[in-house]
């Protein structure tokens, strides 16, 4: 979607069981919004891996009328950044949340945010820096 330039992403963490992405929508993506393309595209690889692996497709399985499945949440929290300050607070937010994580549920083995690499947390600090 930054390739195509219909986002710019300013940061991301992604969770076992969720993510959190800090981006600005440039346009549409034809008919869609860009989060929109984005969780048609991730459904699909989902619904292909869980197919062809071992997974927990059931756990998936919904009554809606226009799908089988559901893999995203449905009118996920979407804040409006109004200001940088607002931004940087976001940002610490996503980016503490491993550790946040650690803590209460111990879903890591003694792993800090500075070493969770499913994150722009070190590219966002090596910023700061200058």
């Amino acid at each position: 979607m930054v390739q195509h330039e219909l986002v710019d992403i300013f940061g991301y963490v992604i969770m076992p069981n969720h993510l959190h992405v800090l981006w600005e929508q440039l346009k549409m993506n034809g008919k869609e919004t860009p989060k929109e393309s984005f969780e048609k595209f991730t459904g699909h690889i989902f619904l292909k891996h869980l197919k062809n692996e071992e997974g927990n497709l059931e756990d998936y399985k919904t009554d809606q009328k226009d799908r089988n499945y559901t893999f995203w949440q449905r009118d996920p929290l979407a804040i409006k950044i109004i200001s940088r300050d607002v931004a940087v607070q976001k940002l610490d937010y996503m980016h503490y949340n491993p550790l946040q994580e650690l803590f209460i549920k111990n879903w890591f083995e003694q792993i800090g945010t500075r070493e969770w690499v499913y994150s722009t947390f070190s590219f966002t600090l090596f910023l700061c820096s200058y």
